[in-house]
């Protein structure tokens, strides 16, 4: 396996629910100077964006692939539950993000249940392929988190809603 001292150490640090000092598009083209194609292959694979991801699926990336996906399959039952007005019993940390009311506090909540897992995995990954991938999916909810604009979320909201803007603001 392929170690990447200097592209490792060259990427700036990201903290979580801070707007990162590098874009999703800057980190591929930096990585696209040093990684091998078949690492390369694996960092585009964790594209969060892209509906399937294709390529490499080892190491971090394939527990991370099996975390989301589990998180989702969990999130989609509540959900469901809900919907329907059942109930359907969670523990831990989900409980906690289904109990938020705000939908931008539960999905910043979210978002930080997969940023922890994020953290875990990378205990014991300094400079190889799986620390990249790690940073690509940490710098990927930075950026989500960032995106984040109240007036938008409001017009999105209210648009989805069918509700009149002066009836509910006035």
């Amino acid at each position: 396996m392929s170690e990447y001292f200097y592209l490792v150490a060259s990427l700036p640090s990201i903290t979580f629910g801070q707007k990162p000092d590098i874009s999703k598009d800057e980190f591929i083209a930096e990585c696209e100077k040093w990684l091998t194609p078949g690492d390369m292959k694996m960092v585009l694979s964790a594209d969060l964006s892209r509906e399937d991801p294709a390529g490499e699926n080892s190491g971090c990336l394939a527990a991370w692939k099996q975390f989301d996906a589990g998180l989702r399959g969990k999130l989609a039952l509540l959900r469901r539950a809900r919907k329907r007005g059942e109930e359907h019993k969670t523990t831990g940390i989900l409980k906690e993000v289904m109990n938020e009311k705000n939908p931008l506090l539960k999905e910043t909540a979210l978002e930080k249940v997969r940023w922890d897992f994020i953290e875990h995995q990378g205990v014991g990954s300094y400079f190889d392929v799986n620390r990249v991938v790690l940073y690509f999916l940490q710098l990927q909810i930075s950026e989500r988190l960032s995106s984040f604009d109240k007036e938008t979320g409001e017009g999105i909201f209210y648009k989805l809603c069918e509700v009149d803007h002066g009836e509910t603001k006035g």
